[in-house]
């Protein structure tokens, strides 16, 4: 398993390590903590004394050391909240409220603390937990924690380090009774500075590092090596591909016309807007706009906005779209304006805008091209006198 670092105040790191070198006292019946665990589990949240009997019940060392069990909990950024008694009648005003934790953070923290060598037993919280995960889209770091816990259980490699505190001049190494292996590296006072643990199951990976890396073709940053990142990687570079270099289409053949083009508007299917926002995805990353300039559930009905995708010779190939709206702006009088237009990169410099052009100013009139503009687009407006500027500074019209 990959090692997990934490960075927690030398005072908590101190109380760690000392608390492993207490002896270990007897703990209660597993009957006695299941109870507890089934009680947290229905009320959901955890008071802090609820968990501090809890933590006692399975390894005392923690709490007679004094180690505050919601300090360890902000340690792992688990999130302490304000949760309040559900109202008892509707006119009810005043609330009162208590820091607590949820039960699922709670099952984070104890496989935190198993995975740090303390003889605690988060299978019966977590059994109840992983019930509730199923059927989730999302999942917090403490429930991904849960949702692996049978297949990394004394897998853990864990490191806590404590900024800021003195240079280590020596370490201590012991092993608990369930084979975890723990290093401590101490200052000069004789306080922890670094504490390394390894679970009983732990062996080191053959598999290289993970290294960061940018595709050269979609752009997207990823970890190589990563089976998670490589699936998210290979998900986006298909869409990317499927955009940039496209293929015919059945259900885009179906809709094309001898004229090269298919309509798209708030009516269209979602199918059609989604491809249509597709291709104006790749003009805001290609502009560099802050946002994207069509919307899958556009609102605006066909009379102030409409977009056109493009086909190929066979008409079963998207090769690319652009998008219309209407505009009433103070400086100008009501008008329509091309807002952006984008082909993929194998059909550009082939006159598919020239071919359509004529009827989009049979269509629009004397519409503006909204900036930025491409290089091409710029190079295209040229070519039939549309100036770069009008005297107001506006944006070039198409006449």
């Amino acid at each position: 398993m990959e090692q997990v670092t934490m960075k927690i105040s030398g005072g908590l790191l101190n109380q760690l390590w000392n608390a492993h070198k207490l002896s270990r006292e007897y703990a209660s019946s597993a009957a006695a903590t299941k109870r507890r665990v089934a009680a947290m589990f229905d009320a959901e949240w955890v008071h802090r004394f609820e968990l501090d009997d809890l933590v006692s019940d399975m390894d005392s060392r923690l709490v007679h050391y004094g180690v505050n069990s919601f300090d360890l909990a902000r340690a792992l950024e688990l999130p302490v909240r304000t949760a309040f008694a559900a109202p008892r009648h509707k006119t009810q005003e005043n609330f009162s409220g208590s820091q607590m934790l949820h039960a699922h953070d709670v099952a984070g923290l104890l496989i935190w603390l198993e995975e740090l060598g303390f003889d605690v037993d988060p299978s019966e919280l977590v059994a109840r937990v992983k019930q509730q995960l199923k059927g989730k889209r999302y999942l917090t770091d403490p429930e991904i924690s849960v949702h692996l816990y049978e297949k990394q259980r004394s897998r853990s490699e864990a490191r806590l380090d404590a900024p800021g505190a003195g240079a280590p001049v020596r370490s201590e190494t012991s092993t608990t009774p369930h084979g975890y292996r723990m290093e401590a590296l101490l200052d000069s006072e004789g306080k922890c500075v670094s504490l390394h643990v390894k679970g009983a199951r732990w062996r080191a990976s053959r598999k290289p590092e993970p290294v960061a890396m940018e595709c050269p073709d979609c752009k997207l940053t990823y970890v190589n090596g990563d089976r998670e990142d490589g699936i998210v990687h290979r998900r986006h570079h298909n869409n990317w591909l499927a955009v940039e270099r496209p293929s015919p289409n059945p259900r885009f053949a179906a809709l094309s016309t001898s004229a090269r083009i298919v309509q798209v508007d708030a009516r269209s299917p979602r199918w059609l807007r989604k491809a249509m926002y597709d291709r104006a995805l790749h003009f805001k990353r290609e502009l560099h706009f802050d946002f994207v300039q069509w919307d899958i559930d556009e609102k605006d009905g066909p009379d102030r906005c409409v977009g056109f995708l493009f086909a190929s010779d066979e008409g079963a190939t998207i090769t690319g779209a652009c998008a219309f709206r209407w505009r009433e702006d103070a400086n100008w009088s009501p008008a329509w304006a091309m807002q952006w237009m984008w082909l993929a990169p194998p059909y550009r410099r082939r006159g598919i805008l020239t071919q359509h052009w004529p009827s989009f100013i049979a269509r629009f009139g004397a519409f503006r091209l909204e900036r930025p503009l491409s290089e091409a687009m710029r190079e295209f407006a040229a070519k039939r006198g549309i100036p770069e500027k009008e005297d107001d500074g506006g944006d070039p019209i198409a006449r």
